[in-house]
């Protein structure tokens, strides 16, 4: 048994699908999978598949999905997930580990000790493959509160973990893997200032002083006209890096006295004169031991 909720709903015993039936019908299942082994109240469901005006039938059609649902499980002759009926709801009784977005955030997990622990290389292959498993949950159902707020928790993992993964290249001095990383992301996320100074990083190590530059003016933009703030300490910590490298000012006291003490002084006193040249007659002439 293989239960997907990444993308579209789907539940996949060996090499058949599952019918899930209509998509009410898959609501309540999807919400019981993301509830799994944990009761789910009829007035849950009722709320999550009819929000705003739910019918006088809300109840007795919320009881016929989970007949249909417990027959659809009961007929793939597989125990490993079965919907039992409870005082007051349902509950979907499972190996968590037969669902996908749970094994998902297993290796999320993993990937942020890891990188806890300062092993970025081995970060790196974990959170490559949770950024690209990483799909909008029940992509093409029409959902209610309780899994739209699922869908969006889902979303933001997937932005801290593509994050983390551009944590992970800076760390192991792969800022070009980071920047291509991040176009895109930031673009989509103009008030993510997480994400911006981590391009803006990437851009420095990469010597485009003058693209991170241009970072730090558009999100400043953004966040002023969007919600009236500044830029946080760690952005305008990013320009003055940003605008130093651009002017190739030294980052550090010893560069400023090694140029101070070293070859760069400048003598600004005027040159000796130089030696007469072809006047030796009019040199002798102006000699004090010149013969009168």
């Amino acid at each position: 048994m293989e239960i997907r909720v990444l993308g579209g709903l789907a539940a996949r015993l060996g090499a058949v699908d599952l019918p899930l039936g209509t998509p009410k019908q898959q609501l309540v299942f999807a919400l019981l999978v993301a509830r799994a082994n944990r009761l789910v109240t009829v007035h849950d469901l009722v709320d999550e598949l009819w929000p705003d005006a739910p019918p006088r039938s809300a109840i007795a059609n919320v009881r016929t999905y989970a007949a249909n649902l417990r027959r659809s499980l009961g007929s793939g002759a597989d125990d490993e997930a079965r919907i039992v009926r409870e005082p007051g709801g349902y509950r979907l009784l499972i190996d968590e580990k037969l669902i996908d977005l749970h094994r998902l955030n297993v290796r999320s997990r993993r990937a942020r000790e890891l990188m806890r622990e300062g092993r970025s290389a081995q970060a790196v292959p974990v959170l490559v493959e949770v950024v690209g498993a990483a799909a909008p949950l029940l992509a093409g159902l029409a959902l209610g509160p309780a899994l739209t707020a699922q869908r969006e928790a889902v979303s933001q993992e997937r932005q801290a973990a593509l994050e983390l993964l551009t944590e992970a290249y800076l760390d192991l001095g792969r800022p070009e893997s980071a920047v291509s990383l991040l176009r895109d992301h930031v673009s989509h996320q103009p008030l993510r200032e997480r994400a911006q100074c981590l391009l803006m990083r990437a851009l420095i190590q990469t010597g485009d002083a003058g693209g991170a530059l241009a970072v730090y003016r558009a999100t400043r933009e953004a966040l002023s006209d969007q919600l009236g703030v500044p830029p946080s300490a760690e952005m305008e910590r990013l320009r003055v890096a940003a605008t130093r490298a651009r002017r190739r000012i030294p980052e550090s006291a010893r560069e400023v006295e090694t140029i101070r003490s070293g070859a760069h002084k400048r003598n600004w006193l005027p040159r000796t004169v130089m030696d007469f040249v072809g006047r030796e007659e009019m040199v002798d002439r102006l000699s004090p031991f010149h013969p009168a």
